[in-house]
């Protein structure tokens, strides 16, 4: 998804922890507005307590983030169950009650009467989220669409803090 939103060429994997970084990219979108979007990790039940914590602190820039895609693997039957896992964290992290759009990915790998029957659902549960989103990042479908539904949703008011620590250097004077 991050790779067919932002055109980037990032390493996707689902050997476990291939990509653990965070990676970033600006975006341009519909109303001429720039905006950073970050591809977090993704989420894993069931973790030994011990990766938890370090798990966790990857997951910063979902706390930073003026609007959160939650991207769901719709071909796997299981992907109800994981969006509640999700929600969960999001819930534990404090950002439950940021914007929020439900993209759901791979819409390719699905049967005509399956993609009629996710559709049909989407609409139907319009949620804090608003309805969802479908797409393919593999063959771009549903993309232009996404971006504009994050172009509506970004907050236009979302403030960027940044910090910008330098170490103390003795510097030479001006000539």
């Amino acid at each position: 998804m991050f790779n067919a939103l932002s055109r980037a060429e990032v390493l996707v994997s689902s050997k476990m922890f291939a990509t653990l970084d965070p990676t970033i990219r600006a975006l341009r979108l519909p109303s001429n507005r720039r905006v950073l979007v970050s591809d977090t990790v993704g989420f894993i039940r069931d973790l030994p307590k011990g990766l938890l914590t370090a798990f966790r602190a990857t997951l910063e820039e979902v706390q930073e983030a003026a609007l959160i895609l939650h991207v769901s693997d719709v071909s796997n039957p299981h992907h109800d169950e994981l969006d509640e896992e999700v929600d969960k964290i999001l819930r534990e992290l404090g950002v439950d009650d940021r914007p929020r759009l439900r993209v759901l990915n791979k819409m390719d790998r699905l049967s005509h009467e399956d993609r009629d029957a996710v559709a049909s659902s989407a609409e139907r549960s319009i949620g804090a989220c608003g309805a969802a989103v479908l797409v393919s990042a593999l063959t771009g479908e549903g993309i232009e669409e996404l971006v504009q539904r994050m172009d509506a949703e970004m907050p236009t008011d979302a403030v960027v803090k940044i910090s910008i620590r330098l170490p103390l250097a003795k510097v030479a004077p001006w000539p």
